[in-house]
């Protein structure tokens, strides 16, 4: 009896610190980064612009444009954004809706203690390959936004 009683404090101790993991995981979302909504997105990846180089750099010096990273999916994985088995690092970042700076990036992989820049939310194996990596199906796309 006193056993089965230790059990359920055990439990009930882990999954109170699952919760509180993951609302500090939702609270690191929401304190970097900058709504999507308050950007217009130019570009997704900068060097697909029809630009040179030095006028890209001109155009983001002027204070215009920022270079910002979206969370999304990357390309050839199989599923939907968020999946059944997506975790709980990748569903915050996409729930947050947020573009981010590669410095918000960094700051939450120092909160972290580990790189989420290439980690992004941990390693996966492709079902129909079974290939296995050290980084998830998301990705941080590398955008050219406006400030709306």
């Amino acid at each position: 009896m006193c056993i089965d009683n230790l059990d359920n404090i055990k439990k009930s101790i882990k999954k109170d610190d699952e919760a509180v993991k993951l609302k500090r995981l939702i609270n690191l979302f929401y304190k970097y980064g900058q709504p999507e909504n308050d950007f217009d997105i130019i570009d997704e990846v900068i060097i697909d612009l029809a630009l040179t180089p030095a006028q890209a750099a001109k155009r983001i010096a002027s204070g215009n444009y920022q270079v910002m990273y979206q969370y999304k999916l990357r390309d050839n994985v199989v599923g939907g954004l968020v999946i059944k088995t997506t975790r709980d690092f990748c569903r915050g970042v996409i729930g947050a809706a947020r573009l981010y700076t590669m410095s918000d990036i960094g700051m939450m992989s120092r909160k972290e203690g580990r790189d989420v820049f290439t980690l992004t939310g941990g390693s996966y194996t492709n079902p129909e390959t079974g290939i296995h990596t050290y980084y998830c199906r998301h990705v941080w796309f590398q955008i050219l936004a406006r400030k709306k």
